[in-house]
């Protein structure tokens, strides 16, 4: 009845307001494990929640956590393709999820990975390439093999970018989901930021190019 739902909401509100906490303790390598192990929770986080990570203020902290994630993978990498994935693969899907969930939200996690700043040089650019046309590929307005959005290496977009060809597929799928969430789900403005290149493989999945099946030699 209405007390039983009540008392569900108010669960799920306390269990909400812990990993909050969690994700604004002080950062240590003791505190990181507790981070990490909220940002699993949150794969499964309501709908309505990610505002509530907003108000608190929350968002920052996940996007340090994406960067040390990255990090961990691209700099450091002391474990296989099955370790990228743990790595990446939650701190990647709440991005995605709470992006889908509040346009507030996804604001900070574009400007996280394309600085409003670098924004002007980037429109230029771009205006030049979709004036070029999409050369024939179905449902694009840009054909450019490489991107034309600067990605200076070392930088946050650049390492995104990388993990796009990755040969761990989960990493590779979750990268390019979060990448295209913050493309506003535009398929053009996709290959613009990233390169045809790195797009390829996503917008294959997605049907918006066609990509010639693998010939099998037996």
């Amino acid at each position: 009845g209405g007390e039983e739902i009540g008392l569900e909401y108010d669960t799920m509100g306390r269990i909400g307001e812990i990993i909050c906490r969690l994700l604004k303790l002080s950062l240590d390598e003791r505190s990181l494990t507790s981070k990490l192990a909220a940002v699993n929770l949150l794969m499964d986080s309501p709908g309505g929640y990610a505002r509530y990570l907003l108000n608190e203020d929350a968002i920052p902290d996940l996007l340090l956590l994406l960067r040390i994630q990255v990090d961990e993978v691209i700099e450091k990498r002391t474990g296989g393709f099955n370790a990228d994935a743990a790595a990446l693969v939650p701190i990647l899907a709440v991005l995605d999820r709470l992006g889908a969930d509040d346009p507030e939200v996804l604001k900070l996690v574009k400007e996280e990975i394309f600085p409003l700043k670098e924004e002007g040089a980037y429109q230029a650019r771009a205006a030049e390439e979709r004036a070029k046309g999409g050369g024939g590929r179905e449902g694009l307005g840009a054909r450019n093999m490489k991107p034309a959005q600067e990605l200076p290496p070392g930088t946050l977009r650049w390492k995104l970018v990388k993990l796009m060809t990755w040969p761990e597929s989960n990493v590779k799928r979750c990268v390019s989901e979060l990448l295209w969430r913050v493309c506003g789900c535009d398929a053009t403005e996709f290959v613009l930021r990233t390169g045809f290149g790195n797009a390829v493989h996503y917008l294959g999945c997605k049907d918006i190019v066609s990509i010639p099946k693998e010939t099998t030699f037996g």
